[in-house]
């Protein structure tokens, strides 16, 4: 029995110096005369000199609030397209044609082309219309109906980039293709 009131009051000792130490821990104490001092690892918030302004600006390789791609309706079965764009982040965007009905872009990579956007934020471009695209080795007609497929504007190596949709919509008496509609 002798051993059981050791372990507890063990116990105790051990769970009051753990609430100690962390209080010593949050509140940046180290003790003696230099309990002022910062510990380690933290930071000091008054250094940063980010302003709201710094926010609202376009950051390179992100697009800010409102920007979009917009591409012509009744398109050919070939030629190219002019692919316009505003409020964009000025530089280099890689273009695409995916199918519109995935959760995540499914594009065929050899539709990939790069535009550059302007500084003033505006795009306006000619881009080669793709109205077959490949995909797992799947041939689908983008003109099987109207949203079928897009063109998908991303920032080249930037993963945090989550894209711009333009949706295409193709002639209504486009003769048929040896290929199969997209699912949606």
């Amino acid at each position: 029995m002798g051993c059981g009131a050791f372990g507890i009051g063990g116990l105790l000792v051990g769970v009051a110096l753990t609430v100690w130490l962390g209080s010593m821990a949050l509140s940046g104490s180290t003790g003696g005369d230099r309990g002022s001092q910062r510990p380690k690892g933290t930071s000091d918030v008054s250094s940063l000199d980010s302003t709201i302004d710094d926010l609202s600006s376009p950051v390179p390789g992100l697009e800010p609030s409102g920007a979009t791609l917009v591409a012509p309706d009744g398109l050919a079965a070939s030629g190219d397209l002019q692919l316009t764009g505003t409020n964009l982040s000025p530089g280099p965007l890689d273009v695409s044609t995916c199918l519109a009905a995935t959760d995540a872009p499914a594009c065929d990579p050899t539709t990939t082309v790069t535009v550059t956007v302007g500084g003033d934020g505006r795009l306006a471009a000619a881009v080669p219309i793709h109205r077959v695209i490949t995909i797992d080795g799947t041939a689908y007609d983008c003109a099987a109906r109207a949203g079928a497929c897009l063109l998908f504007g991303q920032r080249p190596d930037n993963p945090l980039d989550t894209g711009l949709p333009a949706s295409l919509s193709f002639a209504p008496d486009l003769p048929p293709v040896d290929a199969v509609a997209p699912p949606g």
